[in-house]
């Protein structure tokens, strides 16, 4: 058996070992008794490949474990002066661990779902990706309501476009009659897409679940390209069919969200809701940024001193105050914070819920769990450490500085890397391409 093929072999069951065994710890360095795990390496090794220029080398790999070696040693050296975090930094912390859990909760629960996507499927998704479709909407949270609106209004569109009016919330779409224009392929929800992009002209849906609620769907048009070019197919098909997987996994993932939502008790205080996201939407939609930056954030703080402590929801029991939640809104995307921020709220209440989910698995004991707080600690204990070491009015340190003190602290921590796992290539490039 030849060498590269004898690594390649070891490195698969090093990978395989180490996906579900809670005492398997594989690290790139160790820092006095700390170590800067494998996982924390490939986690940010992958985004410095996926966002920059530069290609996968011994050098590079070894060049970024220095740098996480060099933080680990500031942190360390934070904690060992009894620096404390703030109660903002706790806060994201907190986040940052709830959002870690919910990502494994997906890797064990969606993404190893076996999904087939045949070339029947492939053809008329490259069909949908030269159609627009015109639709108008009737969207609630409750199915009960929906299933109700549906029965009435049957196939009949002027019945539709009467209900759309008397109860849709969204001004312009009230005005409209639910109007959604003509929407192109990759701008819906997987499940609403393949619902609108499937059905015939002129038919209105049964009710259909997208990851925020139910909705009635009525297709007024359809245009499309009529000739399909077989050679530009070809050369998209596999582009395309890991977007379908994307799509298909999301669905699964949507369906699993919907369950466990169904039978939970979940409340919320809709007028206080109305206030804040009127006031929430005017501060954003005055400037060009479509996210609130720190200024507007305590210019919208000032105007809710008296309501941040209410709360805005119960989820299970647990409370949702108005702080929690301009808090957690700076977690969601910028495009999701928008006028009356409904859709932003009710992530927030998926993200709670799956975060609890989660920790009810016992996620929250899981080793790539705890390795990747203590990695989002040692950013806030690594900016503590050198607010003791810069000058008063300095924010930052040039490079060279900041490796002199970090040569310091290593006569002090001892540092070891491993260099085998360092220079075994294949099990980069197997993560990294994931």
């Amino acid at each position: 058996m030849n060498r590269i093929l004898t690594i390649t072999l070891i490195t698969i069951l090093l990978l395989n070992g180490c996906s579900d065994k809670e005492n398997t710890d594989p690290y790139i360095a160790k820092v006095g008794s700390s170590i800067v795990s494998l996982d924390q390496f490939l986690n940010s090794y992958k985004k410095i490949i996926r966002l920059s220029n530069l290609s996968d080398s011994p050098e590079l790999r070894k060049m970024h474990a220095e740098k996480l070696v060099e933080k680990k040693l500031l942190a360390i050296a934070a904690r060992n002066k009894n620096l404390n975090l703030d109660n903002h930094a706790r806060q994201q912390v907190e986040l940052a661990k709830e959002d870690i859990m919910r990502e494994l909760l997906y890797e064990r629960k969606i993404a190893q779902a076996d999904v087939t996507i045949p070339d029947s499927m492939l053809r008329k998704h490259y069909r949908w990706k030269n159609t627009e479709v015109k639709l108008r909407h009737i969207f609630h949270q409750e199915y009960s309501f929906i299933d109700s609106l549906s029965k009435i209004i049957k196939q009949d569109t002027v019945k539709f476009i009467h209900e759309a009016k008397l109860h849709l919330k969204n001004i312009e779409l009230k005005n409209s009659g639910g109007n959604l224009g003509w929407i192109p392929y990759d701008a819906l929800d997987p499940n609403l897409e393949e619902h609108a992009f499937s059905m015939s002209i002129g038919k209105i849906a049964e009710p259909v679940q997208s990851s925020y609620g139910w909705h009635i769907l009525y297709k007024e048009n359809e245009k499309y390209q009529l000739f399909i070019d077989e050679n530009l197919f070809q050369s998209q098909k596999e582009k395309l069919r890991i977007r379908i997987l994307q799509k298909k996994r999301q669905i699964i993932a949507d369906q699993y969200v919907n369950n466990l939502i169904q039978d939970k008790e979940i409340s919320i205080n809709d007028s206080l809701f109305y206030y804040i996201s009127a006031l929430i939407g005017y501060a954003i939609n005055s400037k060009e940024s479509k996210s609130i930056t720190e200024t507007q954030q305590e210019s919208i703080y000032a105007k809710l001193t008296d309501v941040k402590k209410e709360v805005l929801a119960n989820i299970e029991g647990k409370s949702l105050t108005v702080d929690d939640f301009i808090i957690r809104l700076q977690t969601q995307p910028p495009n999701i914070i928008n006028g009356n921020l409904t859709t932003g709220l009710y992530r927030i209440i998926r993200d709670i819920i799956l975060a609890k989910e989660a920790k009810d698995l016992s996620m929250n004991k899981h080793t790539r769990v705890k390795q990747r707080i203590t990695d989002v600690q040692d950013n806030y204990y690594t900016s503590l450490f050198l607010k003791t070491v810069l000058p008063r009015d300095s924010t930052h340190i040039q490079n060279t500085d900041l490796k002199k003190i970090a040569d310091s602290l290593a006569n002090i921590y001892t540092v070891k890397y491993n260099d085998a796992l360092l220079d075994t290539f294949v099990l980069y490039l197997k993560q990294i391409n994931k």
